[in-house]
């Protein structure tokens, strides 16, 4: 009669010990599919940089009229004669190139948030000779 006794007994704690073992691998695989269902935390994708290419000649500024907010990098050619720079200021940003020689090339690194930006030549004084410009800076959102 023991014996009996003894088979319900070892029964009884396999049946914990598997309920137990079964509790957890289930509560593993809900935090595996709770992580993964939420990119492990970084949920949103960094930005790549807009470039705009700018390009100063004479007593002129071609470039766009708007660009979208975020990082952004200028391509600023000098296609004149002459030493000109590059300025955006505007929303308590101003960052500039000082100085392009004729014929070459210098980037500007910004990150733009949306509003109206003023783009001009810095150098003696070609902006108030025409070298200005507003520039827009639109959200994301509304760009695609």
């Amino acid at each position: 009669m023991n014996r009996s006794r003894d088979l319900v007994i070892h029964s009884e704690e396999g049946a914990k010990q598997r309920l137990l073992v079964l509790v957890n691998l289930l509560t593993a695989l809900l935090v595996l599919f709770t992580l993964a269902g939420c990119g492990g935390g970084q949920e949103q994708a960094e930005v790549p940089a807009e470039t705009v290419e700018v390009k100063l000649a004479g007593h002129d500024i071609d470039m766009p009229a708007s660009v979208h907010a975020g990082p952004t990098t200028f391509e600023v050619t000098n296609g004149g004669d002459s030493i000109h720079g590059f300025e955006v200021e505007g929303l308590g940003l101003e960052e500039e190139i000082e100085q392009i020689p004729p014929g070459e090339t210098r980037t500007l690194e910004v990150n733009l948030e949306p509003g109206t930006y003023r783009v001009y030549c810095p150098v003696s004084d070609h902006g108030r000779k025409g070298m200005e410009l507003p520039l827009k800076v639109i959200p994301r959102e509304e760009a695609t």
